[in-house]
């Protein structure tokens, strides 16, 4: 990787400090998609000062090496993952199940129980080890400030999400290595999947804590009443929210990161 991360133009106000944004897709929905073959800074618009750090897709190490170069002194807000529930737990698979919550109450009967621990040890295996050490070196290098922002809530509707994933190509390729019809595969019963995200957060939250930064949960302005994802905020995919949630969770950030 080179010395220096190519940027844009950027007139900076003097304000003391670099504010930062980087992360996995759902940062999108706050500031656009954009693919850049190495790591680059720009400013996002509607802000001042925010920068965006774009780069290849998916994520690679060059990547994050390029948003621990620039810690220093800066401010700065990560969109981890947000989708492990989805690939491990969307689709009832070899069997049914369920755990407890102190989030969701509800809990059903006559089906296997499983520990939350279990859950949370393959949460880490698919990806959360790494945003621990990521966590770490970003820790070294001295930020003002460590944000972890919050991903959006799973969506309820079954049946809509079945018309979705019917037309992506991830889930037909599932359909095609298990030899069944996209029709006749079971999506996990929707207070499952929300359990599933509660722990998801919980475990951002915790590693927040754990290095001295802070935990940006979603606003419940996002959710239903139920928490799931409100309609009105879904993207045209299985997983993600839709640029007006990004434009609310954007203010959520530059907020917090202008905090004194």
């Amino acid at each position: 990787m080179s010395d220096a991360v190519s940027q844009e133009e950027i007139v900076r106000p003097s304000i003391g400090y670099r504010a930062i944004i980087a992360g996995h897709s759902h940062v999108n929905a706050m500031v656009g998609w954009r693919h850049e073959l190495a790591p680059t800074l720009r400013i996002v618009d509607g802000t001042s000062h925010l920068e965006a750090l774009d780069g290849p897709w998916p994520r690679l190490e060059e990547y994050w090496k390029a948003l621990v170069q620039h810690a220093d002194n800066a401010r700065i807000a990560i969109v981890w993952g947000g989708n492990e529930h989805n690939a491990r737990y969307f689709f009832r698979d070899a069997y049914d199940f369920d755990f407890s919550s102190k989030h969701v109450t509800k809990i059903l009967n006559n089906i296997q129980i499983i520990a939350r621990s279990t859950i949370r040890k393959r949460f880490y295996e698919g990806g959360l080890s790494d945003l621990a050490d990521l966590l770490d070196q970003l820790k070294a290098a001295r930020p003002q400030r460590l944000v972890i922002v919050g991903t959006p809530p799973p969506k309820k509707d079954n049946d809509r999400l079945r018309t979705m994933f019917e037309a992506e190509p991830h889930f037909l390729a599932y359909a095609e290595a298990k030899k069944i019809d996209p029709a006749d595969i079971r999506i996990t019963e929707p207070h499952i999947r929300l359990k599933l995200w509660y722990l998801l957060q919980d475990i951002l939250a915790d590693e927040a804590k754990r290095i001295g930064g802070i935990f940006l949960p979603v606003l419940k302005e996002t959710q239903d009443e139920d928490g799931y994802l409100r309609d009105e905020f879904w993207a045209s995919d299985v997983t993600h929210a839709n640029p007006a949630y990004g434009r609310l969770m954007l203010d959520y950030v530059v907020e917090e990161l202008e905090k004194p």
